[in-house]
């Protein structure tokens, strides 16, 4: 019977037995590796180091030092329909520059059952709460023109902030708000400090004024060739 040696393999220094005392690695794995592993010496700093024929520096800032890795390339920007923050994706980005995030996604596209949408002139028009759809509804009715808010963002202490709808041949920027919580507090009155009298927060009691009368804080919105 032939002898069993007990040996060390020279790749990965794990004990194993076998049959023939010139063995030199534990599995044809390590064998292979070997065969791929070469000395050489970092193309950046010289040093010495033993890796594969592809390795050719010590370490990733020798890499980035010799200029070889991957470069940023160009990007587009756009702004999020969400929260009205800049964002920027490779050039190469096939879908609908809309959102910043998931999260900016999913906050503007609910499920359906929390969203109130209206199909006008084959577009579709998506309101966030009844609130929007009373007053848009109310504007139909007195023939005062509206649309979405196409403005520029406005910038708050606590983030970027975009009002609900212009309306009225004189451009009003309105925000339509069933309840106020801290942060809507504190984004409309720097919205109604930095656009003054054209801003105007219209709550419960100015909607249900609105929809009875027209008025808007005493603004009379209904054009001049409607009445």
């Amino acid at each position: 019977m032939r002898p069993v040696y007990e040996m060390t393999c020279n790749l990965c220094g794990a004990s194993y037995t076998g049959r023939r005392s010139d063995a030199k690695f534990c599995s044809q794995k390590c064998a292979f590796d070997s065969s791929q592993l070469k000395t050489k010496n970092c193309l950046t700093c010289e040093k010495e180091i033993v890796g594969y024929k592809t390795k050719l520096y010590c370490s990733s800032e020798c890499r980035k030092a010799a200029g070889n890795y991957k470069k940023p390339g160009k990007t587009k920007s756009a702004i999020c329909v969400g929260c009205a923050e800049e964002f920027t994706r490779p050039i190469s980005y096939t879908s609908a520059m809309k959102y910043c995030s998931n999260e900016c996604s999913h906050k503007e596209t609910k499920k359906v059952r929390d969203k109130f949408v209206m199909e006008l002139n084959e577009d579709a028009i998506v309101f966030h709460s009844t609130w929007e759809l009373r007053f848009v509804a109310a504007c139909y009715r007195y023939g005062i023109p509206w649309r979405r808010y196409d403005g520029d963002a406005i910038e708050t202490s606590v983030g970027n902030y975009r009002p609900d709808f212009i309306v009225g041949k004189q451009g009003y920027v309105v925000e339509i708000k069933g309840h106020m919580n801290y942060e809507s507090m504190i984004k409309t009155e720097e919205a109604k400090n930095i656009l003054g009298e054209q801003y105007l927060l219209v709550l419960e009691k100015d909607l249900i004024e609105f929809e009875n009368t027209s008025n808007l804080f005493g603004i009379d919105l209904i054009p001049d060739v409607l009445r």
